[in-house]
């Protein structure tokens, strides 16, 4: 009898980059060895797999092309229940969710991981204008100090008690 299992994986959205390698893990709960399981990866339909393994044996023949060249299962731990999804050279079609189907015999489970493709440029530009904003504050307050402490020596200089000229 097959051993039932939950699918947990990354919780999101996952942010990633463009251009950049993405990785979605996905394990078994209680761990397990997977070698002898289907592990599919699909985006909108079960039938269209960005990547598929079974029985121990990576499936090219039944990947969606355009992501043949693009993905791998990190199969390091898999004796455990734990897989790895890398695809590399993230684009804006990679936006949106990813499904982990563990299946073993009529049983299967899943996890669903949404994705966030973002633009790496522009999360540097905003960072930089942060970063910005806060070295010219700091320099604002330090020039209103150096101009209130030459008034007040200058003041001291040139006025008296009183506040008349010396």
């Amino acid at each position: 009898m097959t051993e039932r299992f939950t699918v947990t994986g990354l919780e999101g959205p996952v942010l990633a980059p463009f251009g950049t390698v993405l990785e979605l893990s996905c394990q078994l709960s209680p761990p397990q060895n997977a070698q002898h399981m289907e592990i599919r990866w699909f985006r909108t339909h079960y039938t269209q797999p960005i990547y598929l393994y079974n029985d121990g044996k990576d499936l090219f023949g039944e990947i969606i092309p355009k992501y043949v060249e693009r993905t791998e299962l990190l199969k390091d731990a898999i004796k455990e229940g734990n897989v790895t999804l890398r695809i590399f050279d993230v684009n804006p079609d990679d936006d949106g969710q990813y499904h982990c189907i563990f299946k073993d015999g009529k049983f299967y489970e899943e996890h669903i991981t949404k994705v966030k493709v973002i633009d790496a440029q522009f999360e540097l530009d905003s960072m930089w204008l942060d970063d910005m904003t806060v070295i010219l504050s700091m320099l604002m307050v330090f020039v209103i100090m150096l101009i209130s402490f030459i008034y007040f020596i200058l003041r001291g200089k040139w006025c008296g008690e009183a506040g008349e000229l010396k």
